[in-house]
């Protein structure tokens, strides 16, 4: 539990409020609404606005000790943030291609083309990082080759980004040479398909390029 909901949750136990009663403290007259916000706050450490707002008096605390109690948990959501976003994290190449949308998204979808990423090694980051561009130069150098510059259904190959970090990719050009570095998180864009009202994910028909293990040394 998130410092905010372990806070609340204390308060009341301290008190001897049920939830109930303490969001008509807060204010609401729809008790299941406030419920659901008091909830977020205590379940999932999103503070909602008009109980953040209506804390201080109905806990009878100061206000800076409600300030103090939400940066504690807004620090804890960017770490469980981070983390999820380390353990899910692979090395890769994205295509940069002319056009951002494909000119036909149902066939770029079903045969995989939508998702225009070239996997990597997951070891390849524990090499020196000249040794990186080295294999990721060579990589790009393949696939703009074998495609003729082209990635069916998004047009001219026009770069690549090597993601080696989840916060940092660094941009190339189609001879893998180094154009440009970011050190904001790269977020590729997601396609779906819609079939009756549910949707079907791009990544369900990949068929993403691979190249071997990095050997180290």
């Amino acid at each position: 539990m998130f410092a905010l909901g372990t806070f609340i949750t204390e308060k009341l136990n301290a008190q001897g409020i049920k939830r109930s009663e303490f969001v008509k403290c807060l204010g609401y007259k729809n008790i299941n609404k406030g419920l659901r916000a008091l909830d977020q706050c205590i379940e999932h450490g999103e503070p909602h606005p008009f109980v953040v707002q209506n804390l201080p008096s109905a806990l009878h605390v100061e206000p800076s000790v409600i300030e103090k109690v939400l940066k504690i948990t807004q620090q804890q959501r960017l770490d469980k943030k981070e983390a999820r976003e380390r353990k899910s994290f692979r090395p890769h190449l994205w295509i940069i291609t002319e056009e951002k949308r494909p000119t036909s998204i149902t066939m770029a979808l079903l045969t995989g083309f939508a998702h225009k990423t070239i996997t990597l090694p997951p070891d390849i980051t524990e090499l020196p990082f000249e040794r990186q561009l080295e294999m990721v130069k060579s990589v790009v150098r393949s696939h703009y080759a074998e495609g003729e510059g082209i990635w069916p259904f998004f047009g001219k190959i026009l770069g690549y980004s090597y993601v080696h970090h989840f916060r940092e990719n660094i941009r190339l050009d189609v001879e893998g040479n180094v154009t440009k570095k970011e050190t904001t998180p790269f977020e590729e864009p997601e396609g779906y398909l819609v079939v009756g009202n549910k949707k079907v994910k791009g990544g369900l028909f990949n068929t993403t390029s691979h190249v071997e293990p990095a050997k180290k040394g």
